[in-house]
């Protein structure tokens, strides 16, 4: 299954983390695969906000985490508390 998590904005694009959720192991596995914020967005803040929410997700449901995502791999490490996540 597939899914995201965003962020509107007054622009045509919004702000997004892209998700796919794997099921049929043990533990169930979220890979964050895509990360995106409009160019006159960047540099605010927003990736990072989207990011936790939806390391708080994973967290909240129990999903090992596995990012796909450049951004995400960074983010993760400057925040070693969700490294309990990590797959």
């Amino acid at each position: 299954m597939t899914g995201k998590f965003y962020f509107p904005t007054e622009d045509a694009n919004d702000a997004v983390v892209d998700y796919k959720l794997h099921t049929e192991g043990e533990p169930n596995l979220m890979e964050i695969t895509h990360t995106f914020v409009p160019p006159t967005l960047r540099n605010k803040g927003l990736a990072e906000k989207i990011t936790h929410t939806a390391l708080n997700f994973a967290d909240i449901n129990g999903y090992k985490v596995r990012p796909s995502c450049p951004f995400t791999h960074s983010y993760l490490k400057k925040h070693p508390e969700f490294n309990h996540l990590l797959d």
